[in-house]
């Protein structure tokens, strides 16, 4: 897949951030074999959301980070007092019981979908699929995050 084409249709399936939660995009990174991280941040917040996004296999990973004073935190999942910096969308959702029903499963079928995709425009039909289906997840959602915040 071509990095920057798969970073455009990210930003676009979830610019909704920035209208409609105020959620700015400050920094894409780019960490090697294909994975990015899109850091999506409100000034002054406690709440970030990082969306990570894998060109070679493809995926699309959405991590709630814990921020202090608007900055990021030390460590990555945990910091170094043990505490939890940043959580999955889904384990989030999972724990506070607003997870859908049958998220597993038609998650899992997307990415079948783009596994068993015979050529690079059925692949980055799929993509967009799953791009969609994660980024109405998150929006369906902020609102829980914004209540109760990772833990």
């Amino acid at each position: 897949m071509d990095d920057q084409k798969l970073l455009k249709m990210t930003k676009t399936s979830f610019e909704f951030l920035d209208k409609d939660f105020e959620f700015k995009l400050v920094n894409v990174q780019h960490r090697g074999n294909g994975l990015y991280t899109l850091q999506y941040r409100r000034r002054e917040e406690s709440l970030g959301i990082d969306i990570q996004v894998e060109s070679i296999d493809f995926g699309v990973y959405i991590l709630l980070v814990s921020l202090k004073n608007g900055k990021d935190p030390d460590g990555y999942y945990v910091n170094i007092k043990g505490e939890t910096v940043r959580e999955h969308l889904y384990e989030y959702l999972e724990r506070i019981k607003k997870l859908p029903n049958g998220y597993f499963g038609d998650s899992r079928n997307k990415y079948k979908q783009f596994k068993l995709a015979n050529s690079e425009d059925k692949k980055y039909k799929v993509v967009q699929e799953i791009l969609d289906f994660k980024a109405e997840l998150l929006k369906n959602n902020i609102k829980y995050i914004n209540k109760n915040q990772v833990e």
